[in-house]
């Protein structure tokens, strides 16, 4: 997991792990889409 975190903060994101899920935990991942297009453009 923390390996997963490290990949989407690189690509400015952010990554919230919640444990209330039943099966154990929830990643929830938000990508800053707006500002990885700014850089690919």
């Amino acid at each position: 997991m923390f390996i997963v975190k490290g990949l989407v903060e690189a690509m400015g994101g952010t990554i919230e792990l919640n444990s209330d899920d039943e099966y154990g935990f929830i990643a929830i991942i938000t990508l800053n889409i707006a500002k990885n297009n700014e850089v690919n453009s």
